[in-house]
């Protein structure tokens, strides 16, 4: 999915991921706010893993209930 509002749908829809890789920061809400309302529709509580760009936050992941957490780098270069 690449919104909150996607990934509620097939939730929703009766999509039940054993793993959720979720951007904590998505374009119409919070990763956060979504892996727990994933948590209250799926059947069985996923893996949930947090993908962020932000340093940090894995202390917040861990306190929000993520099982992992990754730092997304973008290396940048000068030409």
């Amino acid at each position: 999915a690449h919104s909150c509002a996607e990934a509620t749908r097939h939730a929703d829809g009766g999509f039940a991921p054993d793993v959720v890789v979720l951007d904590v920061r998505l374009p119409d809400g919070d990763g956060y706010a979504l892996a727990a309302e994933l948590c209250r529709l799926l059947p069985v509580r996923p893996v949930l893993v947090a993908v962020t760009g932000l340093v940090g936050q894995d202390g917040r992941s861990r306190a929000a209930g993520f099982d992992h957490h990754f730092l997304n780098c973008l290396l940048y270069t000068s030409d």
